[in-house]
């Protein structure tokens, strides 16, 4: 979580800060924590940093600023602990994903993907696989998943979702569920896809033509909840027979927090749970 100019990394169990970076005036997209490590992995407007725990920088490695319609990467750390990051690629419209070695920031593999992002998240999945749910403003929405493919770390797999008018936010615990939203038109369901093969499972459609869904949602267990947008913006869960309930949780952004939910607002952060 970035607040107050500085890094924090958050406990998924209390919300107690395990460990605080402080960030420059030109980190720019998605930053990762690994405090298991002490270290810090900053997305740059053109260079990534790793820091250690007392804000000094390990390495860095410097890109092609983000401009234009590329306006911000990400980092990450698999669940390995290495650490990756989306940067500009030579060409206007590509990015390139990188896997970094965490002693010397060195390039160790790298991919290549069709990408403008305004914005991408990095979902970590069980099985080493890592999703990337890149969006274009009005333009598309896209996926991809990576991982490395050897024990060398030299060589990376990559599956592209192959759409661009779905939005990716959340992954089951078990690693063989996805959720996707729509972007874009009304009426369309939230969907829950298998992994990797990327079948419709289930759709829920929004309650009203005037209610579609917003672009985060989560497995809750058995449930699904998800924020419907329309006069106001309300919370709900789904349970496995699509009924749909109403839940009084307040503002804030929803973030999937392992079967549970955060809902993360301008001055606190608040964990949820079904009962």
């Amino acid at each position: 979580m970035v607040a107050g100019g500085k890094l924090h990394a958050i406990s998924g169990a209390d919300l107690t800060t395990l460990h605080t970076w402080p960030l420059d005036d030109v980190s720019s997209g998605w930053h990762a924590t690994s405090p298991d490590q002490g270290v810090a992995l900053v997305s740059g407007v053109q260079r990534v940093s790793l820091l250690e725990g007392d804000g000094a920088m390990r390495w860095s490695y410097r890109h092609i600023p983000w401009s234009g319609s590329r306006e911000s990467g990400c980092t990450w750390f698999d669940e390995g602990g290495r650490p990756f990051a989306i940067i500009p690629g030579a060409d206007k419209e590509t990015c390139r994903i990188v896997h970094f070695d965490l002693v010397t920031g060195r390039p160790v593999a790298e991919a290549t993907v069709i990408a403008e992002p305004a914005g991408i998240d990095p979902i970590q999945q069980p099985g080493g696989w890592v999703g990337l749910s890149e969006g274009e403003g009005q333009d598309a929405a896209k996926a991809w998943w990576v991982r490395v493919a050897d024990k060398s770390g030299g060589r990376l797999d990559l599956l592209d979702a192959g759409w661009d008018d779905q939005v990716l936010v959340d992954v089951n615990s078990a690693g063989t569920r996805i959720i996707t939203t729509p972007h874009g038109g009304v009426g369309r369901p939230l969907t829950v896809r298998s992994f990797p093969e990327l079948a419709v499972i289930r759709e829920v459609p929004p309650p009203g033509p005037d209610q579609p869904w917003d672009f985060v949602a989560c497995f809750v267990g058995s449930n699904l909840v998800g924020n419907l947008l329309g006069d106001e913006e309300q919370t709900v869960a789904i349970d496995p027979t699509g009924r749909i309930e109403p839940l009084d949780v307040g503002e804030g952004w929803l973030v999937p927090a392992a079967d549970s939910w955060l809902t993360v607002e301008r001055t606190r952060i608040r964990k949820w749970v079904l009962v």
